[in-house]
């Protein structure tokens, strides 16, 4: 009881695992990659969407000449600001709502 789906292969070794504690070295090794994954969506959204954002903020700024110099180009640099804020949040969001339910799905599994 309780022995695991890698008793097998640990016998051979000399070792008896925990299916519990399968799950949770599973679990963490899927946090690590969920995180990298976050990460380098948000790396990719700062090197990468942001400046292309800015660059058209800067060439919307350099067609228009009815406002001045220094508004419109504070304006697109917040704007844009803002606009990778939320994308951010968003990927946030979604990292959180998949680790909420492997964690819930690791403490069904450890119950059981």
């Amino acid at each position: 009881m309780g022995q695991g789906i890698m008793k097998g292969r640990c016998e051979a070794e000399g070792c008896l695992m925990n299916f519990g504690v399968d799950v949770v070295l599973v679990g963490r090794t899927l946090q690590v990659k969920l995180l990298a994954i976050y990460l380098s969506i948000y790396l990719f959204m700062l090197f990468i969407y942001l400046p292309i954002y800015l660059s058209i903020c800067i060439s919307i700024y350099l067609s228009i000449s009815n406002f001045k110099e220094n508004d419109l180009f504070i304006y697109s640099f917040i704007h844009s600001l803002i606009h990778s804020f939320i994308y951010s949040l968003i990927y946030l969001f979604i990292y959180l709502f998949i680790q909420n339910i492997w964690e819930t799905l690791t403490n069904i599994t450890r119950s059981s």
